[in-house]
């Protein structure tokens, strides 16, 4: 039943990825339009600027502010290639965003599992990978939200292994994790830290 229950995950994560894949090969008014917030675009052209060496700046000139600082540090990388087809970072950030919701699905599953039964845990996170309102939310836009939640439910899944183990077993090495994964936390959107 297990094995059954962990080929289920694989096959609707698989299949989550292969859809969020898919808006990467589409044409460009497809790719514009799941982009759906100019805040994005802020994004964008802020990353784009810093790989140009101008710094994180929208227009080139005056210093930016007003984004959160992991999503901005995905961005800056993607965006050297704009130099060469200022369509290729869009598609690279669509894939990186389906794998953040695919993975956010994973940890959900592995935070039910050990409290809800398989069939009701593999039930949400269908909900959460196929969702079309999930998905606008989380899984789209071009935003921190798909690695801020992806951050969220990768700490809470961490934290949540500790409830099965002794304390003595409990070593520094898991509180450096605990301590880098609730930074990234941090740093994905700032104000989680609240």
């Amino acid at each position: 039943m297990q094995k059954r229950n962990n080929c289920t995950l694989i096959v609707l994560l698989v299949i989550s990825l292969v859809l969020g894949i898919s808006i990467a090969i589409r044409n460009q008014t497809a790719l514009i339009n799941f982009f759906s917030t100019d805040d994005a675009f802020y994004y964008f052209q802020s990353a784009k600027n810093f790989a140009k060496g101008e710094g994180i700046s929208f227009d080139g000139i005056a210093r930016g502010n007003g984004y959160h600082p992991l999503w901005m540090l995905v961005c800056i990388p993607v965006f050297t290639l704009a130099r060469f087809d200022l369509w290729i970072p869009l598609r690279i950030l669509v894939v990186i965003q389906a794998i953040l919701h695919a993975a956010t699905g994973y940890f959900i599953y592995r935070l039910l599992i050990k409290k809800i039964s398989h069939p009701l845990s593999l039930l949400t996170a269908a909900v959460w990978l196929f969702s079309p309102a999930i998905f606008n939310g989380s899984g789209s836009k071009g935003l921190e939200t798909g690695i801020n939640l992806f951050c969220i439910t990768a700490l809470l899944n961490f934290i949540a292994t500790w409830s099965d183990q002794k304390k003595e077993v409990l070593s520094w090495k898991k509180y450096l994790l605990a301590g880098i994964l609730a930074s990234l936390t941090l740093l994905a959107r700032l104000d989680n830290i609240y």
